[in-house]
């Protein structure tokens, strides 16, 4: 290919997404850039993308088809010898969170100012939780991202209530639920998804639209 073997060279593709890998000297890179963009141009018609093409260490993280990828390490030597562990890890990043979030609160407006009813408003914030769960399900936290998403959910299904003009006693009384092994806001068969039994994190308690 015109480089040294001095590293090895790894290649993953997701239809028109990429990402190489080099663990040579840092003087190839450019090289192996420039051996991307004739393969890509040559066998598979494409272009390769300035604006979205990086290099970076993997040390520093990268973002790919919606994961963030990073290597980190321990903080403890390996066995005392003085060697750190090194180990990958794939995140949700934090600005697809922060637009499931907003989706979310969106979805709580919206049913307030058309006057949608509350199942409909439950099974609309569903379709949002389920897709986030299914899609992080395989990060390297995923409990994390649940009880995120979650969270907010209940919080923000608790201002639609308090739009509606519940007070905060009567909607606890009447839609908050214990559902498995966690409390949620239901109404009649419906409840808000919660996370997966695998998730162990510490119930919280929701009162009046703040977490205590």
């Amino acid at each position: 290919m015109g480089i040294s073997k001095s590293g090895t060279l790894g290649y993953v593709r997701y239809a028109d997404d990429g990402v190489a890998f080099w663990n040579g000297p840092l003087s190839e890179l450019y090289k192996i850039k420039e051996l991307c963009r004739t393969f890509l141009r040559e066998r598979l018609k494409l272009e390769l993308s300035e604006e979205k093409t990086v290099i970076t260490d993997i040390e520093n993280g990268f973002k790919f088809i919606g994961f963030y990828f990073i290597r980190k390490r321990t903080s403890k030597s390996q066995k005392g010898i003085g060697k750190y562990v090194k180990y990958p890890l794939v995140l949700a990043p934090k600005q697809s969170i922060h637009r499931i979030k907003k989706e979310i609160t969106k979805i709580c407006r919206v049913s307030t100012i058309k006057g949608y009813d509350q199942s409909y408003t439950i099974l609309k914030l569903n379709q949002i939780i389920d897709g986030c769960y299914n899609y992080f399900k395989n990060t390297s936290y995923p409990c994390n991202v649940y009880n995120t998403i979650f969270s907010h959910a209940i919080c923000q299904y608790w201002y639609y209530l308090k739009r509606k003009g519940f007070k905060w006693k009567e909607a606890k009384k009447l839609f908050w639920k214990m559902v498995g092994s966690r409390k949620t806001w239901t109404y009649n068969k419906y409840a808000i998804r919660i996370p997966p039994e695998t998730c162990k994190a510490a119930n919280k308690t929701v009162k009046q639209g703040r977490w205590i």
